[in-house]
């Protein structure tokens, strides 16, 4: 509702905002907004549908803590977040 609001207010329409939104803590966490579904899942690797292609996080020991629709919260060494 934040960003409609915003929107509005810059008076802009059918904007792709920056979806997905990646946050990344101290190369441990990584928070994703905005995914389409889960491709796949490994201890190595975890993909992620996005509206325009693959969001990939790679690393070791990687852990699925939380999952929705949308927002996914992923832990391990991370050794690179990649868009393919």
């Amino acid at each position: 509702m934040f960003i409609n609001e915003i929107l509005s207010r810059l008076q802009l329409q059918n904007i792709d905002l920056l979806i997905p939104k990646v946050t990344l803590l101290a190369r441990e966490i990584v928070l994703i907004e905005g995914h389409k579904g889960l491709l796949h899942f490994s201890p190595l690797e975890i993909k992620f549908r996005i509206k325009k292609g693959t969001l990939s996080v790679v690393g070791e020991d990687l852990r699925l803590h939380e999952i929705s629709a949308s927002e996914a919260v992923v832990s391990g060494h991370i050794a690179k977040v990649e868009y393919v």
